[in-house]
């Protein structure tokens, strides 16, 4: 089995203006109603990853499911991942990360099997409501560290459309992945990962 990259927005606050005091004189205003905090989002992503080598040779789709979560309310994004590889064993791995939405960043990590990633990205977008990031993120141990992966993401029309570039630790073109995952509802996606582990 080969490493992943290889295979493939809380209570609304109300506010009630409040009136000055009375008299003559109307120099009070009501006081600004604050903005509701935005809300969870839960996204369910269902598509395919093909990687492709520098001398153009393709491998096979491969199945890939995401349930992506953004959560203004501990400032986080993760992204529970199913993917398949060459052989036919399901992946999986859950990328953990912390966002400063002021500034349109994140942190994040995962484990896949073969070591430990890390990695920063940039989110282009509405706050919690980002249509597009990219990110860079290398293993910092196990056999391949060093090795890095370049991804630049974007929702278009209710797709996720993805392009990662795969460096090893001196900078050596591996190759890239294209992936394509369309927005479902959580009952198609469960349906897909039951029959995803069922192969």
């Amino acid at each position: 089995m080969r490493p992943w990259f290889l295979i493939a927005p809380l209570l609304f606050l109300l506010g009630c203006p409040t009136a000055g005091p009375s008299g003559d004189d109307d120099d009070s205003a009501a006081e600004p109603t604050p903005t509701p905090a935005p809300e969870r989002v839960d996204q369910f992503l269902d598509g395919t990853s093909v990687f492709t080598f520098t001398n153009g040779q393709q491998a096979p789709a491969a199945p890939v499911l995401i349930h992506r979560v953004l959560d203004p309310a501990d400032n986080s994004l993760t992204e529970d991942v199913y993917q398949v590889d060459e052989a036919g064993d399901v992946g999986h791995f859950e990328v953990v990360g912390v966002v400063d939405a002021a500034a349109g960043t994140w942190t994040f990590g995962f484990f896949d099997g073969y070591g430990n990633f890390e990695g920063e990205g940039t989110l282009v977008g509405e706050a919690w409501a980002w249509d597009a990031w990219s990110s860079r993120s290398a293993y910092v141990d196990g056999p391949y560290v060093g090795s890095y992966v370049l991804s630049d993401d974007r929702i278009v029309d209710g797709v996720l459309e993805v392009e990662k570039q795969i460096f090893s630790p001196d900078d050596h073109a591996e190759g890239t992945v294209q992936e394509r995952l369309d927005l479902v509802t959580q009952a198609e996606w469960d349906a897909a990962l039951k029959d995803l582990l069922a192969r």
